[in-house]
């Protein structure tokens, strides 16, 4: 036997190896981890109904109760709870500055496009006076408060507010219903501190305290009477068993990726940081590692299905494992590579696909049809590439819809899982033939489900749990989809075929 040989025996068995303890340690983190996030993750659901201070007497006592005045800074002692709103673009600065310095410990978040100051000034003056500052998503001012807080020694201090801005009403075309659920939506699947709840359009046709309390009765299991700042304390038994599930992930598929994840792992540890480059190593390139393991090592079309949907979750579990801390649930520092993690597995399975010899398409000449495939999938691709990441873009009815969803079964699967998945299940049972010289468009869509998965658990800030079930439901109904459809187009081609066959022309034979 040649030493060749031999290499290629030993790696296969060291592969193999790697690949049972992945399957062991991976159950143990699966465990571990959800046991550690839960409570931390119940406890930061707390949120405060925030209210404009001069609406806040128009509510009944009851309402009152359970929710916040949000003050606007002036020269009067705050309370311990008190929280108070400074807009960049029509608040006095210098007033801002002299507040801060007077009221140590005070709650303030930030709104509007934040003017020419000096920003090492007012860090040193934020972090000096202990101030716990807010900020606001979707703002003109999120990402220089976002920057501001990456720069605090106090990076703890922070809390983070959902609004929804007047203009947003119009722009979105937002109903009260529509509006009701996004209220929802931003404390469970981001776990918001306040909701600053300002007065509706009139076209709801209902008054202010009406409208909070239709708010309230959203989150009603949610509420908090004090303001509650989100905070990671469990124990990270499960980031050393992730750190291990991802070493053995890439050991099961590549010496020269394994010997990477370890450069990096080393970086990390030497540098005395967080995990954010290694989290985001195995949110971008595991997705590559597990569905390539997945096609090698195991041929049963069912086994194949679930070890898919497994080792997504599996690799998922490994990133939220390494950004569970405080700096990330509370958005400070965020995982890197949202989109590059969405379009390096597909990317890499088109490239494959399209350059493959047997590819009909590279055999054959370019017809008027594959030109509007061509542009189909473009679109496709470009409206996904869009929808990743943090944007808000999304057309009315899939907000619609995403809205139904989310009555039906408590949290919405996602489209691309909807998507994604059942083409997995056509590719795992090897169905792609019926659609002949576009077969090769099935891996690709199926790896989109995939790494879906994977990024639903880069969301640090949603509850793991409720990011758990949401990919069960993708997978499952993903994979139910997948079935249907395959049926569905394969009594159509069975119809057509016999349709064909009898009004074909029928040779003649003479004796």
């Amino acid at each position: 036997m040649t030493k060749k040989n031999e290499f290629h025996i030993n790696r296969e068995k060291l592969e193999k190896n790697s690949l049972k303890l992945l399957i062991l340690f991976g159950v143990i983190l699966l465990f571990f981890h959800f046991l550690e996030r839960y409570p931390v993750d119940i406890e930061n659901l707390k949120v405060v109904i925030g209210v404009p201070e001069n609406y806040f007497k128009s509510l009944t006592p009851d309402t009152q109760k359970i929710t916040l005045p949000v003050r606007k800074i002036g020269n009067q002692a705050p309370n311990k709870s008190d929280v108070f709103v400074f807009d960049f673009e029509n608040d006095d600065f210098e007033k801002l500055e002299k507040f801060l310095i007077s009221f140590p410990d005070s709650k303030v978040f930030f709104l509007g496009k934040p003017p020419s100051i000096d920003t090492k000034k007012f860090i040193e003056t934020l972090d000096k006076n202990r101030i716990i500052i807010g900020i606001v998503e979707f703002d003109d001012s999120t990402g220089f408060m976002n920057w501001v807080a990456q720069k605090r020694e106090r990076k703890d201090l922070v809390f983070r507010v959902h609004r929804i801005k007047d203009k947003e009403f119009e722009s979105l075309n937002l109903d009260l219903k529509m509006t009701l659920n996004r209220w929802k939506r931003a404390v469970l699947e981001r776990s918001i501190d306040l909701l600053f709840v300002t007065l509706p359009p009139e076209s709801f046709n209902i008054t202010y305290p009406e409208y909070i309390k239709l708010v309230k009765n959203e989150i009603q299991k949610y509420i908090g009477t004090e303001l509650h700042l989100t905070h990671y304390n469990g124990l990270r038994i499960s980031l050393y068993i992730a750190i291990i599930c991802g070493f053995l992930l890439f050991l099961s598929y590549s010496p020269l990726f394994t010997l990477i994840y370890i450069l990096v792992l080393l970086v990390n540890i030497s540098t005395n940081s967080n995990f954010a480059f290694l989290a985001s190593y195995v949110g971008i390139l595991g997705p590559v590692a597990l569905f390539a393991v997945v096609n090698r090592k195991i041929n049963e079309p069912f086994k194949k299905l679930f070890y898919y949907a497994f080792f997504a979750i599996l690799t998922g579990y490994i990133v939220n494992s390494l950004l569970s801390e405080t700096v990330f649930l509370n958005q400070v520092l965020l995982f890197r590579g949202v989109k590059l993690s969405l379009i390096t597995l597909p990317g890499l399975v088109f490239l494959k696909e399209i350059l493959n010899p047997e590819n009909q398409i590279i055999k054959s000449k370019i017809n008027s049809l594959d030109i509007f495939v061509a542009i189909v999938v473009g679109v496709g691709a470009l409206y996904y590439i869009l929808r990743s990441g943090n944007t808000p873009l999304a057309l009315n009815f899939e907000r619609k819809f995403r809205d139904l969803l989310e009555n039906i079964f408590f949290t919405r699967p996602r489209f691309k899982e909807l998507i994604g998945y059942p083409f997995l299940l056509i590719h795992a049972f090897n169905y792609q033939k019926f659609l002949k010289r576009y077969s090769f468009f099935v891996p690709v869509l199926g790896s989109i489900g995939i790494v879906s998965t994977v990024n639903t658990f880069c969301h640090i800030r949603a509850p793991l749990f409720l990011s758990s079930l949401r990919s069960l439901l993708g997978i499952l109904f993903g994979y139910l989809f997948g079935l249907i459809f395959y049926h569905l187009m394969k009594k159509f081609l069975t119809k057509r075929k016999r349709v064909r066959s009898k009004f074909s022309p029928r040779k003649v034979v003479y004796h």
